[in-house]
């Protein structure tokens, strides 16, 4: 991403969570909590003020399982 990044979270009940970015290095950069509500979650970030480089994006789940996937800061 330049800036923008669209994250889509499927979510088969409502509860709370919260979005966590962290650096290669495991320091959080971002922390936005969130409610999530039954079907498909979408939602936008602006990440423009982020250096360049490599991020970890996380969330739990309901049963507290934690989802991780990583993107690119161009």
């Amino acid at each position: 991403t330049s800036g923008n990044l669209n994250v889509e979270i499927q979510s088969i009940s409502m509860y709370d969570s919260k979005i966590t970015v962290h650096n290669i290095l495991g320091e959080v950069m971002f922390e936005y909590p969130i409610t999530l509500t039954k079907g498909l979650n979408t939602m936008q970030f602006d990440f423009s003020l982020l250096a360049q480089g490599t991020y970890i994006i996380q969330f739990a789940d309901a049963d507290g399982k934690l989802h991780t996937t990583k993107f690119v800061k161009d």
